[in-house]
């Protein structure tokens, strides 16, 4: 607090006495928003930003948690970086996806050389690369709800497209039985 004794003024009427105290403003307290603290530096806050930071933060797309019970229609996933690995996503006719679909890739003699689960966003990939050949794709449901059909593969050293594995709907098995096509 400041005091003002005797304040003096030619025009004014009023004259306080020595034992009176005024209050008199104090000047409005300025706020930084990047500083967070009296003795932080406005270095310490700053973040800097790269062409690389920028690129990350643009590829990564916004997710959100989906309620329970409510499916959304997805696409492909992206193809494999390197030759002779295989991906894919599984689907239901609507065109949801479907997961926890056991995978199992097999060589021209039937033997079991990759087996996997879908996740919970119906894609799978195999960790390691496969050998030059043909190979099947077979599907399962764990739960019996989806059928699919064998899928041939030939591998031949190259980046393999991912697989869209789609289940065949009771609708549709009707329809092959009536038109007897496969």
């Amino acid at each position: 607090m400041l005091s003002v004794s005797n304040l003096a003024t030619s025009n004014s009427a009023f004259q306080p006495s020595s034992d009176q105290n005024f209050n008199l403003p104090q000047p409005p307290l300025q706020i930084n928003p990047i500083m967070r603290g009296p003795a932080m530096h406005p270095e310490q806050t700053r973040t800097t930003v790269t062409p690389q930071s920028i690129a990350a933060i643009q590829s990564t797309p916004p997710t959100m948690p989906m309620p329970s019970g409510f499916k959304k229609p997805i696409g492909v996933p992206n193809a494999p970086e390197f030759p002779n690995l295989i991906t894919g996503i599984t689907k239901d006719a609507r065109g949801n996806a479907l997961s926890n679909i056991l995978v199992e890739v097999r060589d021209r003699d039937g033997n079991p050389v990759r087996a996997f689960k879908t996740n919970e966003f119906g894609r799978f990939a195999s960790a390691t690369s496969l050998t030059n050949g043909i190979y099947t794709v077979e599907l399962e449901d764990p739960k019996a709800q989806n059928r699919f059909e064998k899928i041939t593969i030939n591998v031949v050293g190259k980046i393999i497209l991912p697989i869209e594995a789609i289940s065949i709907d009771t609708r549709e098995e009707l329809r092959r039985s009536l038109f007897n096509t496969n």
